[in-house]
C-alpha cells in the first residue's frame, strides 16, 4: 500500500484542464495548491505558460478555447439545489466525504484529501467534466472515486431526475458553479 499520494498524472491534462488556467497555474499566478497534501510545488514557467497551455489542449485535440463548466448554461435554482443534495453523503453520491467544497472540509478523507470542488468552474472543460462522473476509472485507473452511473448512464439514485445521470451530474454541475472558492 502507498503511504504518500502520487503525484497527479498529467496524461488529460489538456482535454481536462481550461487553457487559461493552466497558463495561470504554469505561470505560477495560482497561489493556492489545488492539492495541498503534495509536499512539492510545481515550479512556474512564466515566459512559456501560455504556449505550453495551448499545446496542451492541441496535443490532446482540443481547441485553447474555452470549454467551462459555465457553457453549458446555469438552469434554475432548484436544479443547484439538487446539485447540492447530490454532492451530500444523505441522499447523494457522498462527494463530500472526500472532496472538499468551498469552505466546507470533507467529512472523512482517507489516504489524502481530494481536489476541492469549488475550482471545479474554473479548473475543468466541461466535457471532461462529463466524462469522469460517467466513467472516473476509465479516466484514471488508479482514482478511488466510484462509478456512479451505469452504461446506460443511470444511477442507483431514482427518486431523483428519476436515477438520469446525465441530469444529476449537470445539477451537480451548476451546483458547484454557485459554490464560492475558499
Amino acid at each position: 500500500p502507498r503511504t504518500t499520494p502520487a503525484i497527479p498524472p498529467l496524461t488529460w491534462v489538456g482535454e481536462k484542464l481550461q487553457p487559461q488556467w493552466s497558463a495561470r497555474m504554469i505561470a505560477g499566478k495560482i497561489e493556492q495548491k489545488t492539492r495541498p497534501y503534495l509536499a512539492g510545488r510545481m515550479p512556474a514557467f512564466a515566459c512559456d505558460a501560455e504556449g505550453l497551455a495551448r499545446g496542451l489542449s492541441h496535443w490532446h485535440g482540443f481547441s485553447d478555447k474555452e470549454n467551462t463548466l459555465a457553457g453549458a448554461g446555469i438552469g434554475d435554482a432548484s436544479m443547484a439545489q439538487t446539485g447540492q443534495v447530490l454532492v451530500g453523503d444523505q441522499g447523494g453520491f457522498a462527494c463530500t466525504v472526500c472532496h472538499d467544497i468551498g469552505s466546507r472540509p470533507a467529512s472523512a478523507p482517507f489516504e489524502a484529501p481530494a481536489v476541492n470542488l469549488a475550482w471545479a468552474g474554473q479548473r475543468l472543460r466541461l466535457t471532461y467534466f462529463e466524462r469522469w462522473l460517467l466513467q472516473p476509472t476509465r479516466v484514471d485507473p488508479e482514482t478511488k472515486m466510484p462509478r456512479y452511473a451505469d452504461i446506460h448512464g443511470r444511477t442507483q439514485l431514482k427518486q431523483t431526475l428519476n436515477g438520469d445521470g446525465l441530469k444529476q451530474f449537470d445539477a451537480i454541475r451548476q451546483y458547484l458553479l454557485s459554490v464560492q472558492e475558499p
